[in-house]
């Protein structure tokens, strides 16, 4: 996802992923101190493998969609090591990741209504302000 960064022409896009990367280091440095407590070593990160090249081979509607989906993989993994992990700390952990996610995933969502590569979702109708004013009112998002 770092690469995603070089190649972005779009500056909210572009911003969207650097959050996610500040937020997956986040998460990488607290699993990280974990196992360093158990004396076990962290896996090597692959950040040096990245190339300096600046030309994009993919569209940033597609790769905003890649960023999207790597927060939604992330909930989900979250998810499985809580209810498979009996160590109430990683559990803490893991709630807390998944919190974040959801907040940026929230994010996502709104900048793909903001580009118009997804429908704004139907809301309900604001029944006090009905009931006030006898006109109808949606919501916004």
């Amino acid at each position: 996802i770092m690469k995603l960064t070089q190649v972005c022409k779009d500056k909210e896009i572009n911003h969207f992923i650097n959050k996610c990367i500040n937020r997956k280091n986040k998460h990488i440095g607290v699993f990280s101190n974990l196992l360093l407590k158990e004396d076990l070593h962290s896996p090597r990160a692959l950040e040096p493998e990245v190339v300096k090249s600046t030309i994009s081979p993919f569209s940033d509607k597609l790769m905003l969609f890649h960023s999207g989906f790597l927060i939604a993989a992330a909930i989900s993994y979250y998810g499985s090591a809580i209810v498979t992990s009996i160590r109430a700390d990683i559990t803490f952990h893991c709630e807390k990741a998944i919190f974040d996610d959801l907040l940026l995933y929230g994010v996502f969502g709104k900048l793909l209504i903001k580009k118009k590569w997804l429908e704004q979702p139907p809301f309900a109708d604001d029944r006090k302000l009905v009931s006030e004013t006898g006109k109808r009112n949606q919501g916004s998002f």
